[in-house]
């Protein structure tokens, strides 16, 4: 097997860069599927195409494009080939899309334990089954922190030398000085599965995932020689008392029993949500038609305390027309259903609406003929679009009749001159939105400057728009403000490099969230699954080739149809947005004490902008290494330590003296 590595020099280019790579490699003959590429400032750019072959390729193709409006300018171009040969213990997955090589695993240490030892996990992303428990292990205590109301997290691992039936981690009663506190620890199995790693351009390459996290209350079965994973949660009432309680978590595996000291920090304020910030959570409602009322509250009940308070809704429903030829629409009981649920689980909004599929009806029920629709849709018949604002118009009138006044219209996804007819198609999109009074949406990477870049209220850029530098982000920002618009950015969710990874959806969602200027973001995707969600190597039934991954932030739950699965993407949402509620918080407060105590809220203020700033900026989410969860978790510390000194400063002053 052998690993290829493309990397760039400095140059500058306007555009989309695709790089392709064909393998010819005998009988294997792989394909690597391209990678797109958005430049738009001169810097450094490194990108890595990764291959994995059996046998060895016998000729090695790079494709180089640029396509799109404007010049390109390159130079210096560099191609380094690395080679990295397979490891004892690397295995092949033979499955009906072809084969498939295991990505090269983390060194570790080499001693084997001869006894149990549970330790908790600096960076839940790097351990795994076969993971062994680092030196001194035996030594560690499992520090938490967290505000009131708050339930915090923490992943262990337990080594067992040999298999272990019914093994359970529980939790000693917490004290404090003399006061005794009993939390309901929540355990969870963590379970590995192979997922495909060459979504965009890696090889035929897979790696190991932490899948999802699964309770299992008559405990979990250790094997021999291997690590069990736990994710342990732990709810702060919002009443408990401030300071660190202390206890021992401890996990029989017969004959012995083996513990782990816990402290468990209790902040003494609360958070506050951010109320100037939207997170819109790509979600099917169409799931919903399957599921409980009871279901689906509680699902979107999980959506909200992850931070989401916007999702889209159906639009299911039937296009009339009436004797003078007025149009009017008739939502179905399932969209009626989905509005009703979404308020009353309290969601806030906005919500989206798309309506694509109602343009094919309009025109059978006008009887239009299907290939006039076929052509760009700037060449539309004026009677077709005159009837379009009616139709929308009528929708908008009867999604308010539910309950949400002011709906949001979903466009073009991704419009681009690279993809035929979507830059009509959007301009007209926003034309017969506007006329029919609706908010648009769209993931449009063009800022306002270009055409297609303009006419919406919620304008979402791909990651590159703020991963791409400060600089970038600023810019983009100021253009996208300057137009009247909300500077949105999407991605975070089951991308991939994302599945199975806490990190990179939490800075992505978070830190990165916090520091960008963005006014909200979009995760991709609550639960889409092609067939068998925990099977990435499936084939597509129309065209034979692989699926692109499982679009699944959550997992279904095999055993209780209609329920989900938590998953590493999904927690790594749920603490960015805490991670958001934190400086949110501070920021509050610093802006209420201000009056009253100017420099205690100016030392507040600085607090944020310095522990945001110690972070990398994270120019690339699936190649750049350089943050993990401690590190977020100790930028998280540094701000509760800020708002603990603003707490104490703003209460010393107000006191009288003695």
């Amino acid at each position: 097997m052998a690993t290829k590595g493309l990397s760039r020099r400095p140059g500058s280019l306007r555009g989309t860069l695709t790089a392709g790579v064909l393998l010819a490699a005998g009988a294997l003959g792989a394909v690597a599927p391209a990678a797109e590429w958005d430049l738009v400032y001169p810097s450094w750019h490194r990108r890595e195409i990764l291959l994995f072959t059996l046998p060895e390729p016998t000729s090695l193709y790079i494709l180089l494009a640029h396509e799109g409006p404007g010049e390109s300018l390159t130079r210096e171009w560099e191609v380094v080939e690395e080679t990295v040969q397979s490891e004892e213990g690397r295995r092949i997955l033979e499955t009906p899309s072809g084969t498939w090589a295991e990505m090269p695993r983390e060194p570790g240490p080499t001693a084997v334990p001869q006894t149990c030892v549970l330790w908790p996990a600096e960076d839940p992303d790097a351990l795994f089954p076969w993971s062994l428990p680092p030196a001194h292990a035996g030594d560690r205590v499992l520090r938490l922190c967290g505000a009131r109301g708050e339930r915090v997290t923490a992943v262990v691992g337990l080594f067992t030398p040999s298999p272990a039936e019914r093994v359970l981690p529980r939790l000693d009663t917490l004290r404090r000085q003399d006061r005794a506190w009993a939390v309901p620890m929540q355990v969870r199995h963590v379970r590995y599965h192979p997922r495909r790693t060459d979504f965009y351009g890696r090889g035929r390459t897979f790696h190991w995932v932490a899948d999802a996290y699964v309770q299992e209350l008559d405990g979990h079965r250790c094997e021999g020689e291997q690590t069990t994973v736990f994710q342990l949660s732990f709810p702060i009432p919002p009443a408990a008392a401030e300071g660190t309680w202390r206890g021992v978590i401890r996990c029989a595996v017969e004959p012995v029993e083996t513990a782990l000291p816990v402290e468990i920090t209790v902040y003494p304020f609360a958070l506050q949500r951010p109320g100037d910030f939207t997170r819109h959570l790509y979600l099917d409602a169409g799931r919903w038609q399957r599921m409980t009322e009871e279901q689906v509250l509680d699902e979107l009940a999980d959506v909200r305390a992850h931070g989401f308070e916007s999702i889209p809704l159906p639009t299911s429903g039937e296009v009339l027309l009436d004797e003078p030829g007025n149009l009017a629409f008739r939502l179905s009981a399932d969209s009626r259903r989905a509005i009703r649920l979404a308020r009353q689980a309290n969601l806030q909004g906005p919500f989206f609406f798309w309506s694509g599929n109602l343009v094919r009806d309009l025109a059978r029920r006008l009887d239009l003929p299907p290939p006039g629709l076929d052509a760009p849709a700037d060449q539309w018949p004026g009677e077709f679009t005159d009837a379009a604002v009616g139709l929308l118009g009528a929708l908008r009138r009867a999604i308010a009749a539910e309950g949400i006044p002011d709906p949001v219209h979903v466009l073009v996804d991704e419009p681009g001159y690279w993809k035929k007819g979507s830059p009509e198609r959007l301009l007209w999109d926003v034309a017969v939105s506007r006329r029919s009074g609706w908010r648009t949406y769209c993931t449009s990477s063009e800022p306002p400057s270009d055409p297609i870049g303009r006419g919406l209220d919620f304008h979402c850029y791909g990651r590159s728009a703020v991963t791409g530098g400060p600089a970038h982000a600023s810019f983009l920002q100021w253009q996208t403000h300057a137009a009247g618009q909300q500077f949105w950015y999407y991605c975070t969710g089951c991308y991939s490099g994302q599945v199975g990874k806490l990190v990179r959806n939490r800075y992505l969602g978070g830190g990165l969230a916090c520091r960008s200027g963005a006014d909200g973001t979009a995760s991709w995707t609550y639960q889409r699954p092609r067939g068998n969600a925990f099977d990435d190597f499936l084939l597509d039934p129309r065209t034979g080739a692989p699926h692109t991954g499982q679009a699944c932030t959550t997992l279904p739950d095999p055993r209780e149809p209609g329920a989900s699965l938590d998953t590493p993407q999904w927690e790594g949402l749920r603490q960015a947005f805490l991670d958001h509620c934190y400086v949110h918080t501070l920021r509050t407060a610093a802006d209420a004490c201000f009056p009253q105590h100017p420099e205690a809220a100016e030392q507040a203020r600085r607090c944020i902008e310095a522990t945001l700033a110690s972070l990398p900026w994270h120019g690339d989410p699936f190649l750049e290494p350089g943050i993990d969860v401690a590190e977020l978790d100790r930028a998280r510390a540094d701000i509760a330590a800020g708002l603990a000194r603003l707490i104490a400063a703003t209460e010393s002053r107000e006191q009288p003296p003695p």
